[in-house]
């Protein structure tokens, strides 16, 4: 049945049980970056806060909130880049039938 006509070989048909996985993975990739993005907005209010001093030397050697600004802020970004790469690959949560 693989080969034959009109049965479209080419394109995989996800079952009941993939669609639930795609589904919860992308619920699970939605909430990590809500989760990243949320944890970042409270860095940047705490940076905002910081006297000048502290932002400078934080920025210069990495400490306090301005060091903990730039691997929250990649969090962020890679965590959107993994989700759109899924959607991506799961549009609706179905491969095309």
């Amino acid at each position: 049945m693989k080969n034959q006509p009109g049965t479209n070989a080419g394109s995989p048909v996800l079952t009941e049980q993939e669609n639930e996985w795609v589904r919860q993975r992308r619920e699970e990739l939605q909430k990590e970056a809500a989760v990243f993005a949320d944890q970042l907005a409270a860095l940047e209010q705490e940076y905002a806060r910081s006297p000048a001093l502290l932002k400078m030397l934080g920025r210069a050697f990495g400490f306090g909130a301005a060091g903990k600004l730039e691997r929250a802020r990649f969090k962020v970004s890679y965590k959107r880049e993994q989700l759109a790469e899924f959607e991506s690959l799961h549009p609706d949560g179905r491969s095309k039938r």
